[in-house]
């Protein structure tokens, strides 16, 4: 299990690597993922264009579907890993467990997906709905298993700090996936008659795939899904590369280390349980009560909300094995510090976001989708509201995370599911055995997503403040939100008062959010919601040398 020093502690073999370049290794990540999210926007472009949103609503439910078994099947090994990694577990001796676990895991998840699909369609004789078909199933099932083997690898170099690794074999996914679906979208435009801006790349692709002009939702379905394990193929391929580089070694199994492991990932294993309630359920339940436009609309809503949690994704698998690190090593003024930090720097960037979400909803899904989407705009409006409690809610998770505070989590989680399952019964569906509900589709999804997510985050505060003596209301989140009504006031005066055709085209809509976004920065320095010791840190973090040393994995 590895060696220890004087003080008891692990070997640094593993651990997290360059503690004070947190902000470097957070702008590297926010950089990819706004790589990917640029990608993965050209992709919805294309299917909002070329394919169709049912087409992309039976994608998604079969990633739902396949997602709810790889969930079951985490079992909260992954957090488990990072943990002991960055508290100094030498890397074989962690893979000699951790590798044998997650292969285990993914044959268990496929068997008993397998064996539930052959019990649905033989014995049982049932069939697919048109939400879905057993083609997409396996399609989803293939990338999954691939993107366990990347798993073990880039787990294991997050837990390190070894950003950039794993963040190159997100841009490759990406880069594939987006590549492939704006290509087939192409192909669909040129057999379909409609403009494309490629016509001779369009036809080349037309009729090499030998695509028709109205091939059905669930063949549009497919080739999206294909587009998917294509780019997990493509990342694991790259991972591989490195991996076989370093000489990565695993170790012997370690009985008593997968003990440690278990004791740990058990609890988080049930609060994945019940986050897989919260990831999929409001997918399935609209697949089940509606239809699969209804699915797609919902899913293009979530893509563009998450553009304002760019900051939240690119540090939430640095922070839990950052301040693990830190608590193993007695730093726990310094995590404190961090926190805070923290905390402020992702309101700060995503306040502005969220905001400029909700006054320009229809204008942002008319200019960046299409009018096909055009109905999502009230579900992307609670879901960038959602966007705010989210941002709040990560380092409060992380900080239980690292200081073993499993069960609080899963009591949050297990609130957050419970009301979020009883929310989207009573606000999706038009009625149920005859009984009249709310009937709100895609939005009332997401009313349940920002409800239960903010009970939730309430009680994960309040167990902060109890075990960490994190402030219940911190004053310098209250400048931050106090900063954002001047943004929200001049969006909303110039939405009531120019004319639509004012706002009609993408460089309009960007002046406007820049001149709202220049107003916020204003009111920050106004409110005190930047102080003067936030520009060091900040500077420090956008370094050009320092983010050009993550990029390159240098210490």
């Amino acid at each position: 299990m590895g060696q220890t020093d004087a003080a008891g502690r692990r070997a640094p073999e593993g651990g997290f690597r360059g503690h004070g370049r947190l902000g470097s290794k957070v702008v590297v990540v926010v950089g990819s993922q706004g790589v990917g999210a640029v990608l993965g926007y050209a992709a919805l472009l294309a299917i909002g264009r070329y394919y169709a949103p049912g087409a992309y609503g039976a994608y998604l439910f079969a990633v739902s579907l396949v997602g709810i078994a790889g969930t079951l099947f985490q079992l909260g090994f992954t957090q488990a890993h990072q943990r002991e990694i960055a508290r100094g577990l030498p890397i074989p001796d962690a893979l000699g467990v951790y590798a044998r676990i997650r292969i285990v895991l993914a044959m268990a998840m496929a068997g008993t997906l397998l064996l539930a699909l052959w019990f649905w369609l033989g014995p049982l004789g049932k069939g697919f709905t048109g939400a879905t078909s057993l083609a997409l199933v396996l399609i989803i099932l293939a990338s999954s298993l691939v993107g366990s083997g990347r798993r073990i690898a880039t787990d294991t170099w997050v837990a390190q700090g070894r950003v950039h690794r794993a963040e190159w074999c997100n841009a490759v996914d990406s880069l594939t996936y987006a590549a492939l679906v704006v290509l087939v979208g192409l192909g669909f435009g040129a057999a379909s008659g409609r403009w494309i801006p490629a016509p001779g790349l369009g036809t080349a692709v037309a009729d090499a795939l030998g695509l028709a002009a109205d091939p059905g939702i669930l063949l549009l379905a497919r080739y999206i899904a294909l587009a998917h394990f294509a780019g997990k193929v493509a990342a694991v391929l790259a991972a591989s590369a490195w991996w076989l580089r370093d000489g990565t070694r695993v170790g012997p199994w370690d009985p008593a280390l997968a003990v440690e492991y278990r004791q740990f990932a058990l609890p988080v294993a049930l609060t994945g349980v019940l986050a897989l309630v919260l990831q999929h359920t409001d997918v399935l339940m609209l697949g089940y009560f509606w239809t699969t436009r209804e699915v797609g609309l919902y899913g293009a809503a979530q893509r563009l909300a998450n553009i304002a949690l760019l900051a939240n994704i690119a540090i939430r698998g640095l922070l839990m094995p950052y301040f693990a690190s830190l608590l193993g090593r007695g730093e726990g003024e310094r995590a404190s510090r961090t926190f805070r930090q923290v905390e402020r720097f992702l309101l700060l960037a995503v306040i502005p976001v969220a905001l400029a979400m909700i006054v320009w909803a229809e204008q942002g899904i008319h200019i960046f989708v299409g009018d096909g989407f055009l109905a999502a705009a009230p579900a992307l409006q609670w879901l960038a509201a959602w966007t705010f409690v989210s941002a709040m809610n990560l380092p409060v998770r992380a900080k239980h995370l690292a200081a073993g505070h499993t069960q609080v989590l899963l009591r949050a989680v297990t609130l957050n599911a419970t009301a979020n399952v009883a929310l989207n019964l009573v606000l999706i569906p038009d009625d149920i055995l005859g009984v009249p509900l709310a009937g709100m589709g895609p939005e009332g999804a997401a009313v349940a997503t920002f409800a239960s997510s903010l009970l939730a985050y309430a009680y994960n505060r309040y167990q902060a403040h109890h075990h960490h003596g994190i402030a219940l209301l911190d004053r310098s989140q209250l400048r931050m939100f106090a900063a954002g009504l001047a943004p929200l006031a001049l969006w909303l005066w110039l939405h009531a008062t120019l004319p639509p055709t004012a706002y009609d085209r993408v460089w309009e809509l960007v002046l406007l959010g820049l001149s709202g976004a220049a107003l916020y920065a204003v009111a920050l320095v106004a409110t005190r919601g930047v102080r003067r010791e936030d520009i060091p840190t900040l500077r420090a973090a956008l370094r050009p040398r320092s983010v050009l040393n993550e990029l390159r994995g240098r210490d």
